[in-house]
Order: structure tokens, then C-alpha cells, then sequence
């Protein structure tokens, strides 16, 4: 073979090693993982788009730059997983200044109205936390029902994995009250129990009405900047009826 012509093959090799190598590189995504649990209607793995809490926070971040994908877990799982870093974050989760040791919190993306339930004919009232001191209510563990709720040591409150878990508690008469979110609570007994949903009844006062974050974990390797852009996302997703839209699309 010719100097010439080794030289040429030589400059061709390196150019096309150097081109293939480069494509990974430049077409790479910021892919950010989030963590939750199922809860429908807000976010659900058996939901169209997994809900529309779900397809909003997609879209403002692919908006921004990021492939965002969705992890469903259990609760408390979720939480210690993201703390760590392991998960880049949680969709969907309330404002503790608990979490503020571990999580930056996004621009608040919806709010939640918490109620309790009970079966009709146990003729509960309740006005205040101290009229529920006689009874056995169920939590999910690792959420966070507000400040008031969660310092009322008094009640008996009895911890499960999941809200399903507890609508069913509830149902069989294993528990006397429920405490969750008026819109999930309704859509599981909608869905999946609807011949017994006459059976149950929503106290007219709510507990409490909390609004919903994306939280980022300071371990992220993204924890500088995605919420910034994320919340950019957000607010031109405001402006310009994305938002209303997606609500639309999902019959809110």
C-alpha cells in the first residue's frame, strides 16, 4: 500500500471513528426521573398521558430540555429513594418544612382539597380534629396530612401503603375513617367500587386545602437548575392555555 494512500484511509478511519463516537454526545438528553405513587386522577400509570399532573409536568419539562420520566413506587419509597438521589425528585407532594432539608420545591402546579370519610350509618360528626379521638383512622404512611393533623399525637391513626388499601379498610369495617384527597378518594370508589360508593360519606368540612409540588432532591445532578427551568416552562405554559387545555383534555 502507498504512503498516499495509507494517509487517506488513515485520515478517513479517524474522521468517521471521531463522527460515530460524537453522535451519543450530541444528541444525549437530559433525562430527569421522578417518583410517586398512584394517584388517580392526578397521576396514575394506568391513566391516559398517567394523568394530566402528570402530562403537565412532562411537557413544561421537555419544554425546557429534559426527557421526563415517571416512576410509580410505593409512597414511602419514593420519598427515601429521592432523598438519596437515586430519584431525581417526586411529582405531586405537599410543602413540609420537613422536606425542605432534602427537596427544592417548583412553583405550586395544582391544589388538593383533604376531607374525611366514613360509612354512613356510623353517623360520625365531626367539627373539629377532637371529635375523631374514639375512632380508628386511616393514613397513608409517609404522607402529610398538615401541620394540625400530624401533630394531633391524640388520635389513633393507622398507617397503610396505599389509598386503595385504605378505601377498602374502610369499606369492610376495618377502619372508621379515612382521611385523603376528595378528588382520589371519589375516583376509587368510582372505578372500582361503585356499588358501595352510596355506603360512604365525605365530611362537608375539609381537613385541609394543600397545594401540589414537583420537588427536585438537592442530590439530583440536576438540582441547580431544574426548577428554574421547569418553572419557566410552566408559567408560558400558563399564558399561552397549555395548561387549560390539558385540564380540558382530562375532563377538568
Amino acid at each position: 500500500m502507498s504512503t498516499k494512500r495509507f494517509w487517506i484511509l488513515s485520515v478517513f478511519s479517524f474522521q468517521l471513528f471521531s463522527f460515530l463516537f460524537s453522535i451519543p454526545a450530541a444528541s444525549k438528553e437530559k433525562t430527569i426521573v421522578l417518583a410517586t405513587d398512584e394517584w388517580a386522577p392526578y397521576y396514575s400509570r394506568h391513566l391516559k398521558q398517567q394523568g394530566f399532573l402528570a402530562e403537565i409536568t412532562k411537557e413544561a419539562f421537555h419544554r425546557a430540555g429534559y426527557d421526563c420520566q415517571i416512576k410509580f413506587v410505593p409512597w414511602e419509597r419514593a420519598m427515601t429513594l429521592a432523598q438519596k438521589g437515586i430519584y431525581d425528585g417526586i411529582l405531586g407532594a405537599y410543602h413540609t418544612h420537613q422536606r425542605e432539608e432534602y427537596f427544592h420545591y417548583s412553583l405550586p402546579i395544582t391544589e388538593d382539597q383533604l376531607h374525611f370519610f366514613w360509612l354512613k350509618d356510623r353517623e360520625i360528626q365531626y367539627r373539629e380534629l377532637q371529635d375523631l379521638v374514639n375512632y380508628k383512622i386511616g393514613v397513608v404512611k409517609g404522607y402529610n396530612y398538615g401541620d394540625e393533623f400530624e401533630r394531633a399525637n391524640y388520635l389513633n391513626k393507622i398507617g397503610n401503603y396505599n389509598v386503595e388499601s385504605n378505601v377498602l379498610l374502610l369499606l369492610k369495617g376495618r377502619i372508621d375513617i379515612l382521611v385523603g384527597s376528595k378528588k382520589v378518594i371519589n375516583m376509587i370508589l368510582e372505578e372500582n367500587h361503585f356499588s358501595e360508593q352510596s355506603r360512604v360519606q365525605m365530611s362537608e368540612i375539609p381537613l385541609i386545602s394543600q397545594k401540589l409540588y414537583i420537588l427536585i432532591s438537592h442530590q439530583s445532578q440536576y438540582h441547580e437548575n431544574a426548577l428554574s427551568d421547569f418553572n419557566h416552562s410552566f408559567k408560558s405554559m400558563e399564558t399561552d392555555g397549555t395548561i387549560e387545555a390539558i385540564l380540558s383534555k382530562h375532563g377538568f
